[in-house]
């Protein structure tokens, strides 16, 4: 895939999708100045070897349509990855930038909708509980 093909597909995509620079570049984790150089062609070859495969990814899973998912177990799942790591709703909220009504809403099976918003919701998990974990094996504290 050329730069400039690169560039066209992350812009279509994010833009079909409705998403702002600022939501991707977050999403991905780049400061806000790279993904609007990405869409002007400004990437290296070894960039999109490494971001194509996870824009793919991202890009596939918020078409998904909404009646392929199991929504009773992303509730399940955020519940059970909540008490595994011993936090509170609003302990969960505080690590994913959230209140703690927005947790029980989301234990409960209420306010996910979008796919894409799922799918992040599921990275960011991931990568708040990996580091939570982290921090305890380093500090010897027991789960």
């Amino acid at each position: 895939m050329t730069n400039t093909e690169f560039s066209e597909y992350i812009k279509s995509n994010r833009e079909k999708l409705g998403w702002t620079m600022k939501y991707v570049s977050e999403t991905i984790g780049t400061d806000r100045m790279t993904l609007p150089k990405w869409e002007k062609g400004l990437i290296k070859d070894r960039q999109i070897e490494k971001y194509k495969p996870f824009f793919d990814e991202l890009f596939y899973k918020a078409r998904v349509d909404p009646e392929e998912l199991q929504q009773i177990e992303l509730g399940e799942f955020l519940y059970n990855i909540r008490k595994s790591v011993k936090w509170s709703s609003e302990k969960m909220g505080e690590m994913l930038g959230v209140h703690l009504s927005t947790i029980n809403r989301w234990e409960k099976e209420q306010g996910l909708n979008a796919i894409g918003d799922i799918y992040i919701l599921e990275l960011k998990i991931r990568e708040v509980v990996k580091e939570e974990l982290k921090n305890r094996r380093n500090n010897k504290v027991k789960i």
